[in-house]
């Protein structure tokens, strides 16, 4: 099995050291309040840093070799939903595999939440209660499907 390279300063195509070692933390988990602080610059100069293209195309560019090193993408993503969803399922874990659907909705690729657009493929039984979490309407404490 390959070994694989993690992302570092190199591949950051960024001169200043300090952006580049921020867009690295920052590309770990999205949070600009613990990258600032892990190579101990202010928040404000993080959340300005981002304000600038050059930034956001270095964190796209690095989240991208990221997933391509992984081969992380939207289809694979919704596979691995989906059989947990199944394994859930099987166990009676229903809160966990409620989760699971939430987060197949949430999918770029599903779009379950956004109002007339929903077209899925996969398991019936899926695809209708994503149907069915999409038509929901909450008022108060109760849930009303239409």
């Amino acid at each position: 099995m390959q070994k694989r390279k993690p992302v570092t300063r190199h591949d950051v195509q960024l001169a200043d050291d300090w952006q580049a070692l921020f867009v690295l933390e920052f590309a770990k988990d999205l949070d600009v309040l613990r990258a600032a602080q892990a190579i101990q610059i202010s928040v404000d100069t993080a959340y300005e840093w981002l304000g600038e293209d050059k930034i956001t195309a270095a964190i796209r560019n690095v989240m991208l070799k990221r997933a391509e090193q992984y081969r992380v993408d939207p289809e694979w993503l919704m596979q691995e939903w989906q059989d947990l969803y199944e394994l859930c399922k099987q166990h009676r874990a229903f809160s966990t595999a409620v989760q699971c659907l939430k987060e197949m909705g949430r999918l770029g690729t599903v779009d379950a939440y956004a109002p007339e657009k929903v077209e899925l493929k996969g398991d019936r039984e899926i695809v209708e209660k994503l149907a069915r979490a999409r038509n929901r309407k909450i008022t108060g404490k109760v849930v009303t499907f239409t």
